[in-house]
């Protein structure tokens, strides 16, 4: 029983005496221990940076293909806008385009309208002309004369307010674009002249609403041939004229030239 007790003693004798030997071992080479420490400590701290630069560049990665998914975005959007924005203007082009031709064709079926009209107003009165030049021939109430004159007077005023101009005298120069000839004659004149009027032409600034109907009166076959070669003669001379003037212009920049080069020789 004692021997027991004896050998439990020494045994944990031992063990707190090697315990105590080994944390001698570890307290003789505390500066080895720290230098692992830190090691460790450095190792760690590189993984934990490795770690964090991976995860950055992959964000960044990331970011990267985003912001060129949103650029390729973008240009889808502005080649559209810029598309719908061309079939905006084309299609405002169609609509003024489209505007300006119902305005012209409006505008021309006005006058169509209107120049029919005026042209049956102008047939009455011509009636009433040819009413009043046969008036003259017979007996008629004085009253009657009166109402003729008061309806052509009305004519005249209307004829007036719509800036209406009579046009077709004797003697006036022939103008097919103005005049229709009915009949024509030979006579002793250089140009075709109006003989005889039958039915006045009317306009209304450059546009003819009715033709006169005239007789004309043309140059004899003989004299049309001597005016054909005067106007000839009268052509070639001018066309001597300019030639001579085209050379006396060429003459004079020669001289000038000349001038020049004698000017610059003399300074050198």
């Amino acid at each position: 029983m004692v021997e027991n007790t004896k050998d439990i003693h020494n045994k944990q004798y031992k063990g707190t005496s090697d315990k105590q030997n080994k944390d001698n071992k570890v307290d003789k080479n505390p500066n080895k221990t720290k230098g692992k420490n830190k090691k460790g400590g450095e190792k760690r701290q590189q993984l934990l940076e490795n770690e964090e630069i991976s995860r950055l560049k992959k964000e960044i990665s990331k970011l990267k293909n985003d912001l060129e998914e949103r650029n390729k975005e973008a240009e889808k959007m502005m080649k559209n806008s810029a598309m719908y924005e061309d079939k905006y203007y084309r299609a405002l082009a169609d609509l003024e385009n489209s505007r300006k031709l119902y305005e012209k064709e409006r505008s021309m079926m006005i006058d169509h309208v209107k120049t029919k009209m005026l042209t049956e107003v102008l047939e009455l009165k011509d009636n009433v002309e040819r009413a009043i030049s046969s008036l003259g021939k017979i007996k008629v109430d004085e009253n009657v004369k009166k109402g003729i004159d008061m309806i052509m007077s009305q004519f005249e005023k209307f004829i007036r307010s719509e800036n209406i101009v009579p046009f077709g005298e004797v003697g006036e120069a022939f103008d097919h674009k103005m005049h229709e000839a009915l009949y024509s004659i030979e006579g002793d004149v250089k140009n075709a002249v109006i003989k005889e009027i039958y039915v006045k032409g009317y306009k209304i600034g450059d546009r003819i609403l009715r033709h006169a109907k005239v007789m004309v009166m043309i140059p004899r076959k003989k004299q049309k041939k001597e005016i054909e070669e005067e106007n000839a003669k009268d052509e070639n001379d001018e066309n001597i004229e300019k030639e001579k003037e085209v050379n006396e212009s060429i003459e004079s920049k020669k001289t000038e030239n000349t001038k020049e080069k004698i000017k610059e020789t003399e300074r050198r």
